[in-house]
């Protein structure tokens, strides 16, 4: 049975608030996770990064652009790059 993946999307200056929360429910799932940077900072994504690389079953995906994108275009976005 394939594992389900969880988009966590993230948007500028919620990094340093999510993480502890975040690092926890993957340590604590067998789901898969796709952290997901909407517009954060190139800091804010390196820690995204490095969450991904540490854990086992998380990537890390930005989305295109300079700017945050409306949810609903994030949502659409991830949708079309879904082959599960």
């Amino acid at each position: 049975m394939e594992s389900i993946t969880f988009h966590v999307i993230f948007v500028p200056d919620t990094v340093r608030h999510l993480h502890p929360l975040t690092c926890s429910v993957i340590r604590n799932s067998e789901c898969r996770f796709r952290l997901v940077s909407n517009g954060c900072t190139k800091s804010e994504e390196q820690t995204l990064q490095q969450i991904a690389a540490e854990s086992p079953g998380v990537d890390f995906y930005q989305i295109p652009g300079n700017a945050p994108m409306r949810h609903g275009l994030v949502l659409d976005h991830l949708q079309q790059l879904e082959t599960s």
